[in-house]
C-alpha cells in the first residue's frame, strides 16, 4: 500500500495580524503532516507552486497526477486551504469533472481521498450555523460533488466542515461515493458519546489521523 500526498510548497504571503509574525501555513502545518503521511504509508508527496496563479497550479497537479498513473494508491491526501467549492491547488467545483479524472488516475480501485483542508464539506449556502448540525449534510459543497463525480472509482471522500487545523479538525463527513444522495455523514457526530474521545485522539495521535481515511468509519469509532 502507498499513498499521495499533495501540499503547497510556500507559505501564504504576508503578516498574520493575529501574530504579527509571516504566515506558516505550509511550512508550519501542510508541508510537516502532509510529509508523515507519506513517511507513515510510503509513497510520494507533491509540493505545488501556490504563489502561482490558480490556473497554473491546476495544471501542475493534474501532470503530478498523471505521473501516478498505475500507481495504484490506497489514499490520496490534499494538505491545504479549502473552501465550500473548492481547493487551493485550482480544483473547483466547476472543474470537478477533470479532477476527478485525474485522481481516479492515481487511486486503487476502491481508494479513498482524505481533503485534509477546511470547509470542503460544507454545503453550498454562506451560512456556517448549519454545518455542524447534526445528521447528514454537505450536499453540494465541494466534497459532495468529488464524490459524485469520482463514482464508483473510489470508496469515499473524507473532508472537514470546519475551518481548523489540517489534520486535527474534528468535525469531519465522509461522502460515500455509492450514497444515493449527495450528503455526508458524520465519522463522529458533534455531541455524541464520543465526541470527547475523537477530538482528544485526532489532538494526540498523528498516526491515528493520518491513517483514519482508511478505515471503516464502524472500525474507528469502536477503536474510540
Amino acid at each position: 500500500m502507498t499513498v499521495l500526498a499533495i501540499a503547497p510548497a510556500h507559505d501564504r504571503p504576508g503578516v498574520n495580524p493575529k501574530t504579527g509574525r509571516p504566515y506558516k501555513d505550509a511550512t508550519g502545518a501542510f508541508l510537516p503532516e502532509a510529509r508523515a503521511f507519506v513517511d507513515l504509508h510510503g509513497g510520494r508527496l507533491v509540493a505545488f507552486d501556490s504563489l502561482a496563479v490558480e490556473t497554473e497550479r491546476l495544471q501542475e497537479v493534474v501532470r503530478a497526477l498523471r505521473e501516478e498513473r498505475g500507481k495504484a494508491h490506497a489514499a490520496i491526501g490534499l494538505f491545504m486551504h479549502g473552501y465550500r467549492t473548492g481547493m487551493q491547488c485550482g480544483f473547483r467545483s466547476f472543474n470537478v469533472a477533470t479532477v476527478a479524472d485525474a485522481l481516479a488516475w492515481a487511486l486503487a480501485p476502491g481508494g479513498v481521498v482524505a481533503l485534509y483542508a477546511c470547509d470542503a464539506a460544507r454545503d453550498t449556502d454562506a451560512d456556517r450555523s448549519d454545518d455542524t448540525a447534526k445528521g447528514p449534510g454537505g450536499a453540494g459543497g465541494f466534497a459532495s460533488r468529488l464524490a459524485r463525480a469520482l463514482g464508483p472509482r473510489a470508496r469515499w471522500v473524507d473532508a472537514h466542515a470546519t475551518a481548523a487545523h489540517t489534520t486535527k479538525n474534528p468535525h469531519l463527513r465522509r461522502f460515500l461515493t455509492e450514497d444515493a444522495t449527495d450528503d455526508g455523514v458524520w465519522i463522529v457526530e458533534p455531541g455524541s458519546a464520543k465526541w470527547k474521545a475523537w477530538r482528544e485522539k485526532l489532538q494526540r495521535d498523528r498516526a491515528f489521523r493520518l491513517t483514519f481515511p482508511l478505515q471503516d468509519a464502524d472500525a474507528i469509532r469502536a477503536g474510540l
